[in-house]
């Protein structure tokens, strides 16, 4: 019983260690994971912080060539605005014209001049950020690739997290699964009995170390303690050359009642077994003679009738 309660309590605890053992590579590998994860998730985060400062960038410059273009156009505008007054300072009559149908004409000119530069600065003001198209839909893949990575990234790390969670679960049933055997063991190991060391009686035993093992084989631990006991019997008896009579006494079987020293013969086993062939052939011939010979009247006659006779 204890040695089958060892051998299972050792059995589960290199069954123990090998899975332990191959749960702390598994814990590795995703730690490994994660951190793998990690970097890449880095690596994205400083990427798009990368691209948001380039086009905070980009916006700020394009603002300073917007307002500078405007005031050159401005300072343009009024270039020519004071030149060709100038020329018509200068040569009144060279078209052939009224110079106030001229300079009514300027004017509307001037006035259509400075509504369509409005109306042109109002949409480079609505649409100047507006980017082409095709920059448009890439830059709107490639952000949408992104997310879609770190969403995925999201949720293996929450996978991740989870198994890591259970593992750390099944890491601390296992230990307790673990300290309680190593209690039960040292319950057993306190409470049981030690295992006798059975090739001490090698030196005892008549015969030696290849007789001991010719009847000890297949034997278990109960079997080998008649053994043992039967042969230090044997040559207890075989020591002795008298032993003195048990007397007549009622409580001693009939076959045992002597009075004063028996001589020990040391019979072998032959011997033994040739004594016991004789006896059973000398109670065989007393039971055939008393069967051929007559009851009694009356212990026939209870015997039939079933009522026990009285002796």
């Amino acid at each position: 019983m204890n040695e089958d309660c060892n051998e299972r309590i050792l059995a589960m605890r290199a069954e123990e260690r090998s899975e332990i053992s191959m749960l702390k590579k598994e814990k590795m590998n995703l730690l490994k994971i994660i951190d793998k994860k990690n970097e890449e998730k880095i690596s994205l985060q400083s990427e798009v912080t990368k691209l948001r400062k380039t086009l905070a960038e980009e916006y700020l410059r394009y603002l300073s060539e917007r307002d500078a273009r405007k005031i050159l156009i401005a300072d343009l505008n009024e270039l020519r605005y004071q030149r060709e007054d100038m020329s018509l300072a200068q040569s009144p009559g060279i078209w052939g014209e009224d110079p106030m149908k001229l300079t009514v004409a300027l004017k509307m000119t001037r006035q259509d001049l400075t509504r369509t530069q409005m109306e042109l600065n109002t949409m480079k003001a609505n649409f100047g950020d507006v980017v082409p198209r095709r920059d448009f839909e890439m830059q709107e893949k490639t952000n949408k690739d992104l997310q879609e990575q770190l969403d995925s990234l999201r949720d293996d790390y929450r996978e991740v997290c989870k198994e890591h969670d259970m593992l750390l679960q099944l890491h601390m049933s296992t230990l307790k699964e673990r300290d309680q055997y190593h209690s039960e063991l040292q319950e057993i190991q306190r409470t049981s009995t030690p295992r006798p060391d059975w090739s001490k009686c090698e030196d005892v035993v008549a015969g030696g170390p290849d007789r001991w093992q010719m009847l000890a084989e297949g034997k278990n631990s109960d079997q080998l303690v008649d053994v043992l006991l039967e042969e230090i019997g044997v040559g207890l008896l075989q020591e002795k050359d008298f032993f003195p009579g048990l007397g007549y006494e009622e409580s001693i079987p009939p076959f045992l009642r002597f009075e004063g020293v028996v001589e020990n013969k040391k019979p072998t086993k032959k011997d033994v077994i040739n004594l016991l062939k004789d006896a059973w052939k000398e109670r065989l011939a007393e039971e055939q003679v008393r069967s051929q010979q007559p009851l009694q009247p009356g212990v026939a006659s209870r015997i039939l009738k079933g009522v026990p006779s009285k002796c």
